[in-house]
């Protein structure tokens, strides 16, 4: 039964969350500097995406289920080129992954205090497309390396010297 309303109760879940952070959005307080374009902006706008994706989700599970009649969807959207459908061996689903990108993310909070924006970022960044790219494959370092710097420093570049925000400088450097 819930393995068939995942879709569902995750939609509804992310919902109820994106109304929330939307609506914390607007306690962010605006300077003077920034009246038209504030530091509100990018959190509504991802406040308003993460709402629409997540009615998507919900309404997609609610089609799937009531009028195609498909009972086992999640099965067919996790199943990758492989036909694996990211269950282990014994039928149990593997939660590591999921538990180390939560890891993962939570480290790079904490790095960030510490050693700042531009190097955590590129550590993050880094770990994630390693512990993301799909078991079996070469991984290729370079790429991700590569793809962590671009993204870091056009990342940086933008809130630094297009809207003008300074970001976590940390304790270190």
């Amino acid at each position: 039964m819930l393995s068939r309303n995942k879709n569902i109760i995750a939609g509804i879940f992310l919902s109820a969350f994106s109304l929330l952070y939307f609506r914390l959005s607007f306690s962010i307080p605006l300077t003077s500097i920034d009246r038209q374009v504030g530091s509100r902006l990018v959190p509504q706008i991802c406040g308003m995406l993460l709402l629409f994706f997540s009615v998507w989700l919900a309404a997609g599970g609610i089609i799937a289920k009531k009028v195609l009649g498909v009972k086992n969807v999640q099965a067919d959207a996790q199943s990758d080129e492989d036909g694996k459908t990211g269950m282990e061996g014994k039928g149990k689903p593997c939660y590591l992954s999921t538990v180390l990108v939560f890891a993962g993310f939570a480290l790079y909070i904490y790095l960030m205090e510490m050693v700042g924006f531009v190097i955590s970022t590129l550590i993050y960044l880094f770990t994630q497309m390693i512990l993301l790219e799909a078991k079996g494959k070469k991984k290729k370092y370079l790429l991700y390396a590569v793809v962590s710097i671009c993204a870091t420093l056009a990342t940086y570049m933008l809130f630094v010297r297009v809207f003008y925000l300074i970001l976590p400088k940390g304790k270190l450097f």
